[in-house]
Parts: structure tokens; sequence; C-alpha cells
């Protein structure tokens, strides 16, 4: 038990020393992640005369997986202080809903992030950036320019390779007060009872976990 405590005291003062050693380095980053979606979609349904009809809600919350790649570069200004510059995609599969379909959402990033070193080895940054989305719904394509808000926090495993969890709200605007025709009646709602439909779909939240590599 003692000579297995001592191992990992070894490796624990190794990986600080070697956190240490690396601070205040400018690098290139490229780092992938698995990520988690997230969004609401709500959606209203009017009758011949124009008038919403309440008693029929559609709203709901849309998730799914998906994927994230990022390239860019570390710019020590301080030893604990950087501001790194990079791109990302985001790519994700939402479930299937009965009146998007099988969602497939698309995002490329330009971003630059803010991040201090806290601690040896664990640091935190936050940013902005804009972004370029792209998708595929029943309904049409989406297609337009957002902006990207980023949030996050990072653990320098050696002085190559870096753990990261991370989180980007996109703030776009998507289906937002689309009138569609109807796809699916609600259940209830009978022939004729809805002429129109209008379509919101909330910008999406990503939360995703990877691995940088710095060289």
């Amino acid at each position: 038990m003692k000579k297995l405590a001592f191992v990992l005291c070894g490796f624990l003062f190794f990986s600080i020393t070697q956190a240490n050693e690396m601070a205040g380095q400018n690098k290139f980053m490229i780092g992938v992640s698995g990520s988690f979606g997230f969004m609401e979609r709500s959606s209203e349904y009017y009758n011949a005369q124009g008038m919403e009809i309440d008693q029929f809600d559609g709203d709901k919350s849309l998730s799914g997986f998906g994927g994230s790649a990022r390239l860019g570069y570390d710019v020590y200004f301080k030893p604990t202080q950087a501001i790194r510059i990079y791109a990302d995609y985001i790519g994700a599969g939402f479930g299937k809903d009965e009146i998007l379909g099988r969602m497939n959402l698309n995002h490329i990033g330009v971003n630059v992030d803010y991040r201090y070193d806290f601690a040896s080895g664990f640091g935190v940054f936050a940013g902005a950036g804009g972004v370029y989305n792209m998708g595929k719904t029943n309904l049409g394509d989406i297609d337009g320019i957002g902006a990207g808000f980023n949030v996050g926090g990072a653990y320098v495993i050696n002085d190559y390779v870096e753990l990261e969890l991370r989180m980007k709200f996109i703030v776009a605007e998507y289906f937002n007060n689309k009138a569609v025709n109807p796809v699916r009646l609600p259940n209830g709602a009978g022939a004729g009872a809805i002429a129109a439909q209008n379509l919101d779909l909330d910008a999406p939240m990503y939360v995703m976990l990877g691995l940088n590599v710095r060289f």
C-alpha cells in the first residue's frame, strides 16, 4: 500500500511539474469532442379566422448527440492569462420530431476566448464569435449567420494534451414566426379546425467534452 501511495504521489508531482513548465507557452491547438445539444421548439395553431387555438399546445424539447472539432492558437500575454483564437465545427443529429422530422444541424464558427489558469493544470475560459449555421428539416433548410458564446474549463494532463469541458450557446434566427402548412394535426383537432401553423425554433445549446493537443 505504501509503495502504491508513493507511485501515485510521484505521478501527481510529475503532472504538476509538467503543467508548470508549459504555463505561458504560445502553442497551436487541435481538438475533438463529443457533444450533446438541446433546444426548444414551439408551434401555434390558428383557425380560418386567424385566431390562435390555445388548446393545441405545440411546445417540445429537442435533443441530440454529435461531435465537434477545433483548430487554433494560444497567445499568452501573462504567465497565467491567454487569448485563444480558433475555428470550430459542431454537428449534431436531433431526435425525430413530428413537425421537423429528423433534424441535422451544423455550425462553423470563428472564436476568441479569454483563458485564466488559476491553479496548476487547471484553467477556465469564456469567449464569443461568429457562427454560420446549416441544417436540414422536413420544412426546409436552415441557413444563416449568428453569434456563439463559449464558457468552460480545461485540465492540462501533460505538456501536449488537455481535457476540456465546454458549453456553447448559439444565438441565431431559424424558423422564428415562420408560417407553414399544418403537417400534422394535433390530437383532438377536427378536419378544417386548423388552417395555419406558426413555428418557432430556439437557438441550440451544446455541452462538449473532449481532448485538445497543443504543440
